[in-house]
């Protein structure tokens, strides 16, 4: 909107394209006369509809409710995923991070956000805010995850956790910012952001009851991001 604080408008978007996502008819949380039509939109991210709904999903509860937040449930979501989904994917805990990290830059100081509105109104591709997921590993089951990463503080975990830092550092807009704190470059408004957005279209061991624990273990940091929220 006219006049509107950037963040504040890239967190009502970010919200909005998460319930899209997720197929939710966003009408229901409009108190007005006059409701948003009905428009169903097919995203999809590197030609994944998962991976865009993660990343959507993480963004809007990073402006939602905190970055420790929706950092666990990413974490969790994974871990359940092991024992009785899909199994475990470390292409869908980037993608949880890469919208982490949109959503506090989206939301963070106004030069930080108005920039990112420049960043994201120009020429784009998908590389440029979702980091390659080649080679990572995905699928997991909870067998094979005990046996090849042990826990989540393992040597084997955290050079995969390494490497998802890595991509993360060299997407666009991580090093738009890096660029931003180096040259103290001035933001100016813009209201580019929605048309864009839009084509977004450790405790585990060798035993059951260590793999439960690194559970009780995420469940825990959700209480605790959750007090800190109530604080």
């Amino acid at each position: 909107a006219n006049g509107g604080k950037p963040q504040d408008e890239n967190r009502a978007l970010l919200q909005t394209l998460a319930l899209h996502a997720v197929g939710m008819d966003i009408g229901r949380f409009v108190d007005s006369a006059h409701k948003p039509a009905d428009i169903r939109l097919h995203m999809t991210l590197l030609k994944r509809h998962d991976l865009v709904k993660h990343y959507l999903l993480s963004a809007a509860l990073t402006v939602s409710a905190g970055s420790g937040l929706a950092n666990a449930i990413g974490v969790y979501k994974e871990l359940d995923d092991s024992s009785r989904g899909t199994g475990f994917s470390f292409p869908d805990l980037l993608a949880d991070r890469a919208g982490i990290r949109l959503a506090e830059l989206a939301t963070g100081t106004t030069r930080e956000a108005t920039r990112l509105q420049q960043l994201m109104g120009g020429p784009l591709s998908e590389s440029d805010f979702m980091p390659d997921i080649e080679k990572l590993p995905e699928g997991i089951m909870e067998p094979e995850f005990k046996q090849r990463y042990r826990n989540l503080d393992s040597r084997a975990y955290r050079l995969v956790e390494d490497e998802i830092s890595r991509r993360q550092r060299l997407s666009r807009p991580t090093k738009l910012v890096q660029d931003m704190n180096e040259t103290q470059v001035g933001a100016h408004s813009s209201g580019l952001i929605a048309h864009v957005l839009v084509r977004l279209a450790r405790q585990l061991d060798q035993t059951e009851s260590h793999f439960q624990f690194a559970r009780h273990r995420v469940r825990l940091s959700l209480r605790v991001e959750r007090g800190r929220q109530d604080g």
